[in-house]
C-alpha cells in the first residue's frame, strides 16, 4: 500500500482493520477518495477496508465489530433552506 497523502495519525488509522486482524502485507489496496477533510477520507477508508475484510473472511467480523470499524459515521452537511443565508444562518432582521 503506497502511502501519498494524509498525516501518520490517518495512515495509522487506516492501517488499524489489517492489525486487528492480523492481515497486515496480505492485500494491497489502492483507493481513491474525494471530498472532506483527511481525517474523514480515512474514515471512509477504513470502513471500506473492514466490510471488505469481512466479506473476505466472516469470522472477522468478531474481531472488527468492537472497535468500531463496522461503523457508518452517518454525519452529512445539512442542506440550505431558501430565504436563508446558510442552513441555520438566516439574514438579518430589521423591525422597519
Amino acid at each position: 500500500m503506497a502511502r501519498e497523502g494524509g498525516g501518520a495519525n490517518a495512515w495509522v488509522q487506516i492501517m488499524s482493520p489489517f492489525a486487528i486482524t492480523n492481515t497486515v502485507g496480505q492485500f494491497h489496496v489502492e483507493v481513491k477518495v474525494k471530498g472532506s477533510s483527511t481525517s474523514s477520507q480515512a474514515g471512509a477508508i477504513v470502513l471500506g477496508v473492514a466490510r471488505a475484510l469481512e466479506k473476505w473472511d466472516p469470522e472477522l467480523r468478531k474481531l472488527m465489530k468492537p472497535g468500531g470499524f463496522m461503523r457508518r459515521d452517518n454525519r452529512m452537511v445539512e442542506r440550505k433552506k431558501y430565504n436563508q443565508r446558510k442552513a441555520r444562518k438566516k439574514f438579518q432582521w430589521n423591525k422597519r
